[in-house]
């Protein structure tokens, strides 16, 4: 059923010119008072959650998110996550809240949109431009002091300051998409991974699995060319590292055993991939070539 959909999606709303899904496509009968052509419509967050879900193939995931800032820049927005570009004219919807040009669902500004496009890139192997797509939008919450609602183009906050949408999408980018954290208890069994992508930067992460009193506790630590992952986990993790630019792992250790690992891509993204989980323990790389590898040259 799931196959038949998406060939139907396909077919009915994909639009091959400009590289995305349609918002929708008319049937015949009354049309519109005010008329807008909008089959070129950039619909954010469906297409977003498209890209997110395998909608769309890996070439045209990267032809959409290199089309993402062009579009959002057409309209003056400076981060991600206004619903519709370009918006419908003022008068086009009769219900209030949408009737203006810009405003809320008509061309607003949401996190509940943006977060799951920052996932997507993450997931879907850009996280270069994810990781700066969502220092943006968390430096603008910070400065709105609140997690709105949304916001307008201009960057004013709209709605509740404390909504739980913009937090729960944001959230999911940090913790599925930055961290990479997923669990799994679909075989009765609890199963962890992460995919750490912060590079050379120094990160900690405490996540409740199961219930509040069991943490997965991950650290992270660079000094010069060496990584260190310390894990103190309530099941065994298994790990991926997101490689920067030109670098390969080097002399991978548990403790003071050496660990086999791998290496796997994901669209434009590299990892090493550790090849037995870890439950309690620490990590340890080292990146090579040191001459081009480092964080001047590569700052993922």
């Amino acid at each position: 059923r799931a196959q038949s959909l998406q060939v139907s999606l396909r077919a009915q709303l994909w639009d091959s010119r400009t590289g995305r899904y349609r918002i929708h496509r008319l049937l015949p009968g009354p049309q519109p008072s005010v008329r807008f052509d909008d089959s070129a419509t950039f619909a954010f967050g469906g297409n977003a959650l498209a890209a997110q879900y395998g909608l769309m193939t890996t070439a045209e995931v990267r032809r959409f998110f290199d089309s993402v800032e062009a579009a959002h820049a057409s309209v003056g927005a400076t981060v991600l996550g206004v619903s519709l570009i370009p918006p419908y004219p003022s008068g086009f919807f009769a219900h209030p809240a949408v009737r203006e040009y810009g405003v809320y669902q008509n061309g607003g500004q949401w996190d509940w949109f943006a977060g799951r496009l920052v996932l997507a890139m993450f997931e879907r192997g850009d996280s270069q431009r994810a990781f700066l797509a969502l220092r943006a939008l968390a430096a603008r919450d910070q400065q709105l002091g609140g997690l709105f609602e949304w916001q307008s183009v201009a960057g004013a906050g709209r709605g509740s300051a404390n909504y739980a949408g913009s937090a729960g999408a944001l959230g999911a980018a940090v913790l599925r998409g930055l961290w990479g954290l997923q669990s799994d208890q679909s075989s009765g069994v609890l199963a962890l991974s992460i995919a750490p992508r912060f590079g050379w930067r120094d990160a900690s992460l405490a996540a409740c699995v199961l219930d509040r009193n069991k943490q997965l506790v991950v650290e992270q630590r660079v000094d010069q060319a060496t990584v260190g992952l310390s894990i103190s986990s309530p099941a065994p993790v298994n790990v991926r590292w997101l490689l920067p630019d030109g670098c390969f792992a080097a002399k991978s250790r548990l403790g003071t055993k050496p660990v086999a690992v791998h290496t796997e891509s994901v669209g434009r993204d590299r990892y090493v991939v550790f090849d037995a989980p870890v439950a309690n323990g620490t990590l340890s790389f080292a990146l090579s070539p040191v001459g081009r590898c480092g964080p001047d040259g590569s700052d993922r």
